[in-house]
């Protein structure tokens, strides 16, 4: 990975209950070949470390599994699931 970037640390204590609710995963930045300061970040699953996809929320961990998994120091980063229950999100990256 480039070291030279720098990636944002989650503030945990910011998250909003509501959105603790949701299901969470946690990932890993890979850079993407032939495509220079791109990266993928698949989810996976926060207990297990597996591939999850958006189309299977049941695979997701909770938000205290995916903490917990990020401050073991293996993922770059963590992410939510927005399931259609109202909660709505904008991805900028």
């Amino acid at each position: 990975m480039d070291e030279n970037v720098q990636w944002i640390k989650p503030n945990f204590e910011a998250i909003p209950a509501e959105l603790k609710q949701q299901p969470w995963a946690v990932w890993t930045a890979v850079p993407r070949s032939g495509k220079p300061g791109k990266y993928n970040k698949a989810p996976r699953c926060p207990s297990d470390g597996r591939m999850v996809g958006t189309n299977k929320p049941e695979l997701f961990g909770t938000f205290d599994e995916a903490r917990v998994a990020y401050e073991g120091g293996d993922y770059t980063g963590v992410g939510v699931l927005l399931t259609g229950n109202g909660i709505i999100g904008v991805d900028i990256d």
